[in-house]
């Protein structure tokens, strides 16, 4: 009786711990599966972005050509000659439909429509917001869509135009057509068979929408260009996978208590792997870290010759920052290389990269340039945000960079030499600001 009670209870613990690894594993492989699949997802939309992203950007671009030409002529272009240069451009353009430069906030310019040549855009309702930002903040903005004039919707892009001293001088606004701009990403969702639910993180607005998604557990993307912010959520084209199959598969299937052990190990390396790829990023400001720049530079390179590209490369450096360490402490000089990275990664583009590759030193690559002027015009940016400073309880720690910059291929034909001639540069910076310091 003894005997048959204990063989009972063997038979039910043996029985339990199979039920319990059948059932760990079932849910390992699900799980597995459903990570593969996600992973499949997730590199499915880098491209997707990349093409979303370059639809705005290559706008923005060509619209800097309209700024750079205002530039060249010191402001002072005809209308002639704008339109014959709106006219080139808009041959190439299915997206665009209208173009207005502002002086200050009021419209000196219109294409193809010149209505409202004179107007203050600061006075008008709907239309100030965004002029008003765009003016006090000297930043992109992308707001709608809005109601265009000729009855279509349109996202309208908002760029500022600084004077040859580096001073606002007003803004150019372009609207791109939404009809047209969200079946082209729609397409482009497709052909990575994909379904996507996008909104605009500055003002809540759909931009591509689809509830479905939402409701399927979808993958979480942030998109930071320039001139806008988005949320991109994404699913598989017609939903993930269900795998209540597997169980049944697995159930009637023998396995042996050993592999659980032997399971675990495998998947215990896995995540130890998983855990080696996150070292890429800096420990403590979350950028790109110094090893990872090897692995990055490559294909920009790669691209940079094959497209005949410029890459720009700037290297910056924190002033007295042993002094702020020494006034006040560490934690604080932590939080303000914390402050240093997140004003270095705004000011970028979506595909720039930013790395910090010594104690207080940065590394900010900007691939696919047109010219050193993109450089030079980051360089402002963060000099402009830098001026702010550090706000640490009542007190302002001030934030001083030296930065040197080089351009691939024009100042060397390997990513060493240019950064060479970067470094020279900003040591060049560093001794202008240590004597403009010292005879204050």
């Amino acid at each position: 009786m003894k005997k048959s009670w204990m063989c009972k209870v063997m038979s039910g613990i043996i029985g339990s711990v199979l039920f319990l690894v059948l059932v760990l594993i079932t849910e390992s492989r699900i799980g597995e599966r459903q990570e593969a699949e996600r992973l499949i997802v997730a590199e499915r939309y880098s491209n997707f972005q990349y093409e979303m992203t370059s639809l705005i950007d290559q706008k923005v671009m060509a619209m800097d050509g309209v700024i750079a030409m205002l530039n060249f002529k010191d402001m002072d272009v005809s209308d002639e000659e704008i339109n014959a240069y709106m006219a080139w451009i808009m041959k190439e353009e299915d997206l665009i439909s209208h173009v207005h430069i502002l002086e200050d906030t009021t419209v000196r310019w219109g294409y193809p429509e010149q209505d409202e040549i004179g107007i203050d855009m600061a006075k008008v309702k709907n239309v100030s917001y965004p002029v008003l930002k765009v003016k006090n903040e000297e930043r992109h903005y992308l707001y709608g869509p809005v109601m265009a004039e000729n009855g279509t919707r349109g996202y309208v892009v908002r760029i500022p135009i600084w004077n040859n001293e580096k001073e606002y001088w007003g803004q150019l606004a372009f609207t791109i057509d939404a009809q047209k701009y969200n079946q082209k990403v729609r397409e482009t969702a497709e052909r990575g068979e994909m379904e996507i639910h996008v909104i605009n993180q500055r003002t809540g607005a759909k931009i591509i929408e689809n509830t479905q998604v939402l409701k399927d557990n979808p993958l979480a993307f942030s998109v930071n260009m320039e001139c806008v912010g988005l949320d991109v959520y994404v699913i598989p084209l017609g939903g993930w996978r269900k795998y209540t199959w597997l169980f049944i598969v697995c159930i009637l299937v023998s396995l042996l208590v050993s592999v659980a052990t032997g399971v675990s190990i495998w998947y215990n390396l896995k995540a130890t792997q998983k855990l080696e790829k996150m070292a890429n990023q800096d420990f403590l400001t979350g950028i790109y870290n110094r090893c990872y720049f090897e692995e990055y530079i490559h294909p920009i390179l790669d691209e940079a010759k094959k497209c005949k590209n410029n890459i720009g490369f700037i290297l910056i450096d924190l002033n007295d920052f042993k002094e702020i360490n020494d006034r006040y402490g560490h934690l604080v000089g932590d939080n303000v290389l914390k402050a240093v990275a997140g004003m270095l990664k705004d000011s970028c583009r979506s595909q720039d990269g930013v790395f910090r590759i010594g104690g207080d030193e940065f590394l900010v690559v900007l691939p696919r340039i047109t010219s050193s002027s993109v450089v030079q015009s980051y360089i402002h940016r963060v000099e402009e945000i830098t001026k702010k400073g550090y706000c640490y309880e009542q007190e302002v720690v001030e934030i001083s960079m030296a930065m040197g910059y080089g351009v691939y291929p024009k100042d060397g034909r390997d990513v060493q030499t240019v950064i060479q001639i970067a470094d020279e540069r900003m040591y060049k910076d560093k001794q202008a600001r240590e004597r403009k310091k010292n005879n204050v």
